[in-house]
């Protein structure tokens, strides 16, 4: 019986570490992963930990607390050694091991079951959060402290709770959301605690010795924070993070940078992602529910804290899906054991599973026809960075400062500094918000506030990316048609432009020739990739549509085989 369970167990972690990295498998979407391995390289290169940000010449806010060098240093290290496709295994290896320590957290056969299902299936729903970023070890961090919370609360032993310690050092060195990791402690504190107290300190000496470890080692916790280049400044970090993903509208932060908007302001462009969220907090309610007086404090408290932090960013949906998973199997297993009926018990077994099994299979349904679509032999996303942009600045150099949209920076500061300096990147923990607003108004009022931006810190070209994101429309736009800057280079999602007192060869978008080039370089590129060739010659004639080449616009599409010769109507 022992050995068949273990057989059992290690097909469901098998199967749940298989099916997890497969749903969070993906190329590389986010630029951030570009200016960490950047700072990796530098760390590396200098030997020295990181106190300003070389990278860009624009205004900082402060000192730059770089909490995540060791991720940087590590990243770097993968890259050097497999590339962007050892990232992409990399981030993948890591969430499945986090799942399975997850799973086995919990010490019911049944609970590790529904938690595996749970886990997998909001996975695939949250997927695109699952970025190549710090946030993996964030994901194994909570996953050890679940483990060995749970199994110091079991045996009582101080092991589990030393084994913290050397958790929390490395998480604290990895990403700023290492306070997690002390939240989540003092939630199993103030389990024992209630419990405690609700039996009026008649309790078992398992339960005060349990109070005991727990207060000294949550004291230690933090201690072990300061464990940090930064010391106090990394320890307070996290409010920094904090501050940024506060919902109000008077918060930038929160308003203007997609990862940080609150979750149901998303109703209208990420209908799924919501009501995903709404079906685990409800779940979760009902599973609490059932538990009626069986409730466990600590993972009620961890419920209700990480479904805040979702609500009030986008970001932490990721979390709050890492966390109910382990919390819901194991209510609902509770709920299971409560049930006296044998036919009861057997109809909730097999309803579980079957919806379960039912979501599973749409789910890797739906992954397999995504993969399908991914660039053969690249592990860079398309369309999402500037590498043809690159190329011809590194092969037309240009004087002066560049400006560049901030989702272009990573990649742009990766490749080209030292010689080159970005005016933004993805780390907006390092701008102020007078900064960030007058950065918004270039790219939303480009005719009142670029001139003055380009004077002011000598800027002679600029990288803007001119798809996927309307955000960055009206600088292209502004661009094109301003006298004072001409389009040297454009591919429909990226475009180079340079002052016209430099004399450039321009790009003129209105003669046929001219793009007709550009689809062809298009076609040659993505000739083996017909899903995404399609989808550059969208971006190419959106891009043509946006600044009035409406005709071109139409031969760009009418040339690819995508429409007919009718006139275009879903420009």
């Amino acid at each position: 019986m022992h050995l068949v369970q273990k057989r059992s167990t290690l097909l469901l972690l098998g199967g749940t570490a298989l099916l997890s990295a497969f749903f969070v498998y993906f190329p590389l979407t986010n630029s951030d992963i570009f200016w960490h391995l950047a700072s990796g390289r530098e760390i590396v290169a200098r030997k020295a930990f990181l106190f300003t940000d070389p990278f860009s010449y624009t205004p900082r806010a402060g000192r730059w607390i770089d909490l995540h060098w060791l991720f940087q240093v590590v990243s770097f290290g993968i890259f050097e050694a497999a590339g962007y496709t050892g990232l992409v295994a990399a981030k993948c290896a890591a969430v499945a091991s986090g799942v399975v320590v997850l799973v086995l957290a919990l010490r019911s056969q049944s609970a590790r079951i529904l938690t595996s299902g749970l886990i997998v299936v909001f996975l695939f729903e949250a997927r695109y959060l699952v970025l190549a970023r710090p946030i993996v070890i964030t994901l194994l961090s909570l996953s050890a402290f679940l483990f060995f919370l749970e199994r110091h609360r079991l045996t009582g032993k101080k092991m589990h709770l030393l084994a913290l310690i050397a958790v929390q050092i490395i998480w604290t060195n990895a990403q700023g959301l290492f306070a997690l990791g002390i939240v989540v402690a003092g939630c199993y504190w103030a389990e024992s605690v209630f419990e405690h107290v609700q039996s009026k300190g008649s309790g078992t000496a398992k339960n005060r010795y349990r109070i005991r470890d727990l207060s000294v080692f949550g004291v230690l916790l933090l201690l072990s924070a300061f464990i940090n280049p930064y010391r106090w400044r990394g320890v307070l970090f996290p409010l920094t993070l904090l501050g940024r993903i506060e919902p109000s509208t008077a918060n930038l932060f929160s308003e203007n940078i997609s990862e940080n908007v609150p979750l149901f302001s998303l109703f209208s462009t990420e209908p799924r992602m919501v009501m995903a969220v709404v079906f685990a907090m409800v779940l979760g309610v009902l599973s609490f529910g059932m538990t009626a007086k069986r409730v466990r404090i600590a993972h009620l408290l961890l419920f209700l804290g990480f479904g805040y932090l979702a609500v009030s960013a986008k970001r932490n949906v990721l979390l709050f899906f890492w966390i109910s998973a382990p919390v819901i199997g194991s209510n609902l297993n509770v709920a299971y054991g409560r049930m006296r009926q044998g036919q009861l018990r057997s109809w909730a077994k097999k309803g579980a599973l079957a919806g379960i099994g039912m979501l599973l299979f749409m789910g890797i349904f739906s992954q397999i026809g995504i993969v399908a679509r991914y660039p053969k032999k690249q592990a860079l996303s398309p369309f999402r960075y500037p590498g043809t942009a690159v190329e011809y600045l590194a092969n037309n150099p240009v004087q002066g400062r560049m400006f560049n949209t901030d989702r272009f920076g990573g990649y742009l500061l990766w490749k080209m500094y030292p010689p080159k300096k970005v005016f933004i990147d993805g780390r907006f923990v390092l701008r102020s918000a007078s900064f960030f607003q007058q950065y918004l108004d270039i790219l939303g009022h480009p005719e009142m506030h670029f001139e003055k931006a380009a004077e002011r810190w000598g800027i002679t070209h600029a990288v803007i990316q001119t798809a996927i994101f309307p955000l960055y429309f009206p600088i292209a736009d502004y661009l094109y048609h301003s006298e004072n800057w001409v389009l040297v280079h454009a591919t429909g999602t990226t475009a180079v432009f340079v002052r016209s007192s430099l004399d450039r060869p321009s790009v003129d978008l209105g003669r046929s020739e001219v793009v007709d080039r550009i689809a062809a370089r298009l076609f040659q590129t993505w000739k083996k990739d017909p899903w995404i060739r399609a989808e550059s010659m969208v971006h190419l004639s959106n891009f043509l549509y946006r600044l009035g080449h409406r005709e071109q616009a139409q031969r760009v599409l009418r040339s690819s085989g995508l429409v007919s010769n009718s006139p275009q109507k879903s420009l």
